[in-house]
């Protein structure tokens, strides 16, 4: 029986005294796929915020979120940053912003290994291009040497996606991660997401 990973309860997001949304109840258990639908506006990004523990400081919410079979809440600035790329990630819904302009994406991908495991360079390096191949890209080394405004929209979420996926996490939360790119772009994007969603359980 599948362990559950995520499970929220009645919750209630608040901007001061006014809520922004409800959503009465979501669970996720380790292997299953799940889409939140809903108009934009409607507290999809915020709902997915909220699961991780990066809800804005000015907002607060009410109902129950567990993660791991324990209150969110209960958890530590420092348990978070334990969890956050290790256990649980996201693909953010713009990788230009999301992504260091100023870094290549391959250390951006190097960074995200040694912030919670220390390898020898050689198989970290092996680690990244295998992280960006399974999620896609054909020149994983071009790739890597690359700085995010020298690559397409789609090889951008490619990227994003290895990110994530690149300590096989228990959940990955994705925030509409085909804004802005063209169809058949976005149906690769959003496969590769869910291969390697397969792949890492």
């Amino acid at each position: 029986m599948s362990s559950t990973i995520l499970d929220i309860t009645d919750l209630k997001i608040f901007n001061q005294q006014k809520q922004l949304l409800q959503l009465p109840k979501l669970q996720i258990k380790q292997g299953e796929i799940h889409s939140l639908i809903g108009e934009s506006g409607s507290g999809k990004s915020l709902t997915l915020l909220a699961s991780i523990g990066l809800l804005h400081k000015k907002l607060s919410y009410t109902g129950g979120i567990s993660l791991f079979n324990k209150e969110s809440q209960k958890y530590s600035e420092k348990s978070w940053e334990k969890l956050r790329g290790r256990r649980i990630s996201m693909v953010f819904q713009e990788p230009m912003s999301a992504l260091n302009p100023l870094m290549t994406c391959g250390k951006q991908l190097l960074e995200c290994l040694n912030i919670h495991e220390q390898l020898p360079k050689s198989e970290a390096q092996s680690k990244a291009e295998k992280a960006l191949s399974a999620a896609g890209i054909e020149e994983p080394l071009r790739i890597m040497d690359c700085f995010p405004h020298q690559i397409s929209g789609g090889q951008r979420q490619r990227v994003m996606i290895a990110m994530a996926c690149i300590n096989k996490p228990d959940l990955v939360l994705a925030d509409e991660p085909t804004t802005a790119l063209d169809t058949i772009t976005a149906s690769k994007v959003l496969q590769t997401l869910v291969d390697n969603c397969k792949q890492n359980n």
